[in-house]
């Protein structure tokens, strides 16, 4: 009986240290753990089967993480130290499974545990990820084809209506001084009436796609996406992000889609890692923006907006992020945000970035299912 006490004691030491030692290690990793938080994490084994490895993990990641890339961060660290690699996760799990923590979207709990992720792994990282993403397994060839939609959208962003016009022989407004002086040899009869029309200017589309793990469950929309556009908008260029940006407008033109994105896999080796927005809109305001014209750029983000570096100096009182989307604003004609989880239920502008960005977006929209794509469009087309 002393012995079985005793075990019993031993076995509770043990747990308090692994937790204890989980605990150290996330605050040396940059993950903030109170005095408060490990306290409610004691507190709460009592009423926990903390036998099972995974519900000690998603006690600890409840109180530990506060946003969706804290989620990602702690079950790498999490699984380090027990020694697994992320691969040998259960379902391949590159970053926890945020969508089935905090909302009930249908798309999450169908790929629970994101089982099509199968990437290999090759460096260890905690706050960027290095992995060969394999986009095969991610393409799901039964999901409903976004040709119309993506067909619709090209039509409309393909050009834009300038303020300069031009003479031609259809319109609804009468040039009268080009009319007249085109019909004096006929002693001022109108034969020949001339008309005003808008010039037409290619609108030079700017793409960025959020690739991080966050977005994992959307990785079937956001590639018909990139292809579709790319297709039907040759002059349209595309970037992916995470914690780096890269452009892969290239791998994106060839024709061969199953070429392509192992051309991709092997280029970005960021996929499904954390997110940095601010990294990404000051990259792309220092290149690609300055080097259009205002008038016929409009830049297109895809993202659900949980970022990091959305911090305040101490002499300044805006974020950094919020700066390069004030720049951002006067280098593009339209800023459009596409949030693939807006419109369901549970949705929330919770995401610090996304609340930062909301003054400077034009068009907010959804991609969450057919209704929320119809909207999408109807969106677009109020583009001027």
């Amino acid at each position: 009986m002393v012995k079985t006490t005793s075990k019993i004691k031993q076995g509770q030491e043990n747990l308090f240290k692994h937790i204890f030692n989980i605990c150290e290690l996330c605050r040396d990793k940059g993950l903030k753990v109170s005095q408060a938080e490990k306290i409610d994490i004691f507190r709460s084994l009592p009423f926990l089967d903390v036998i099972q490895r995974n519900t000690l993990r998603l006690a600890l990641c409840m109180q530990i993480a506060k946003s969706r890339e804290d989620e990602a961060k702690f079950n790498r660290l999490f699984e380090t130290y027990w020694g697994v690699k992320a691969e040998d996760t259960e379902g391949g799990l590159l970053t926890t499974n945020a969508e089935l923590l905090r909302t009930d979207l249908p798309s999450g709990r169908e790929n629970e545990g994101h089982r099509d992720l199968l990437a290999e792994t090759a460096t260890e990282g905690y706050d960027h990820t290095k992995n060969n993403a394999n986009l095969l397994s991610r393409w799901d060839a039964s999901a409903p084809p976004l040709d119309e939609t993506i067909s619709k959208i090209a039509k409309k962003l393909a050009f834009q209506k300038s303020r300069r016009e031009r003479i031609s022989l259809k319109g609804k407004r009468i040039d009268i001084r080009t009319s007249l002086r085109s019909n004096i040899c006929f002693g001022g009869d109108l034969f020949k009436i001339y008309k005003k029309n808008k010039k037409l200017l290619k609108t030079k589309l700017v793409l960025l796609c959020d690739v991080s793990g966050s977005m994992d469950v959307f990785n079937s929309f956001l590639l018909q996406l990139m292809f579709g556009i790319q297709k039907k908008i040759p002059t349209s260029r595309t970037f992916v992000f995470s914690t780096e940006t890269d452009e892969i407008t290239e791998f994106l033109q060839n024709n061969n889609v199953e070429d392509s994105m192992i051309k991709i896999s092997n280029a970005v080796r960021h996929w499904s890692g954390g997110t940095d927005i601010y990294a990404t809109i000051k990259k792309v305001n220092n290149t690609v923006l300055r080097e259009s014209m205002k008038k016929n750029t409009i830049l297109m983000i895809v993202s659900d907006g949980y970022g990091s570096n959305n911090f305040k100096n101490s002499d300044s009182e805006i974020s950094p992020l919020e700066r390069e989307l004030q720049i951002c604003k006067r280098l593009v004609r339209t800023l459009v945000w596409i949030n693939p989880m807006y419109g369901a239920s549970t949705f929330e502008v919770r995401a610090a970035a996304l609340k930062t960005a909301m003054p400077y977006i034009d068009h907010f929209l959804p991609a969450f299912n057919t209704i929320a794509l119809k909207k999408l469009v109807d969106g677009l087309m109020q583009i001027k």
